[in-house]
């Protein structure tokens, strides 16, 4: 304030922080505001979140509905006779829908704040806005898995006639690998396509369980251990929990989300980290920030993914 001219003599600490707000130059507000978006990217990060392990992530230029569609899996080549001509292949369409959505909520900290808290709320609010920020996605993402919603086809996401959900099993040995079998006998068209599981996905409460079949050397049963079977699904999977999925009624497996479609997180033009606005308060003395994130979930194929239930 003093480099900019302004008289502080005979000011409290409380008048400085005022004058601070509503001097010309903005210096002290831009440097709050340097301060929250820090914090709040910090909080970002660091939050712990296993979708973004299981999901890809993929952007959107604008907010209108997008379609994607998919040509399927070219056939296996057919012969082709010296002199003969090559033939077109017939592939069909599957189109599916996103759209963008805006998430955000608005807080401000007081010049009150500021004096008493020693610029602590600066840091310790913005990182809880940044942790809400990705929980916010972590929820779009699990919505998905909770309510199995219809595809384009209209059906449900799991579904027998999409051949991604087993019959219903805790999970041991037998139920992993007949969630396996369904997944890897997946077909397009008339190609099979092999694919492999890379996590199992479950509810806290049954991690353990879920990786004492997995990592076990001897076959898990559904209440017992054969200690003289080998496990045949050991370490086909790692084992990812979440408690969204507490009450849920099942458990699934995933495929790389870099090798098949499966569910995506959209961003705005890729923008993944949240966006935090500010301006001087007029209704308060101190600063109004604004967390905005636009974002979507969206399961684009149902043969990367099955579930089984448990009851």
């Amino acid at each position: 304030m003093q480099a900019h001219g302004q008289n502080l003599s005979g000011v409290d600490k409380m008048g400085i922080v005022a004058a601070g707000f509503i001097h010309g130059s903005g210096d002290f507000a831009n440097v709050l505001g340097n301060i929250a978006n820090k914090s709040m990217l910090k909080g970002y990060s660091e939050a712990a979140e296993v979708f973004l392990q299981f999901t890809a992530t993929g952007h959107l230029s604008d907010f209108k509905i997008a379609t994607r569609t998919d040509l399927g899996t070219f056939p296996s080549l057919r012969q082709v006779a010296p002199g003969a001509e090559f033939k077109n292949v017939s592939i069909g369409e599957r189109a599916e829908t996103a759209a963008l959505a805006t998430y955000g909520e608005m807080f401000s900290i007081t010049r009150q704040a500021i004096i008493n808290d020693d610029l602590g709320a600066f840091t310790r609010i913005p990182q809880k806005m940044g942790l809400a920020a990705v929980r916010t996605v972590g929820d779009l993402v699990f919505s998905i898995l909770l309510n199995n919603p219809a595809m384009a086809d209209g059906k449900a996401l799991f579904h027998t006639d999409h051949g991604n959900l087993a019959t219903k099993s805790g999970i041991n040995t037998a139920s992993i690998d007949a969630a396996r079998v369904l997944m890897g006998k997946q077909k397009d068209g008339e190609a099979f396509l092999n694919i492999r599981p890379k996590f199992l996905l479950c509810d806290i409460a049954d991690e353990g369980a879920a990786k004492v079949a997995l990592e076990s050397e001897f076959e898990v049963g559904a209440s017992s251990k054969n200690n003289t079977t080998p496990n045949s699904v050991r370490n086909i999977a790692s084992v990812l929990s979440d408690g969204r999925l507490s009450g849920h009624n099942g458990w699934h497996l995933k495929a790389d989300p870099v090798a098949h479609d499966t569910i995506e997180v959209l961003y705005l033009e890729g923008q993944q980290a949240p966006v935090l606005e500010q301006q001087n308060g007029w209704n308060i003395g101190g600063v109004e920030f604004k967390v905005r994130l636009d974002a979507a979930a969206k399961a684009w194929d149902v043969k990367s993914m099955v579930k089984t239930p448990k009851t």
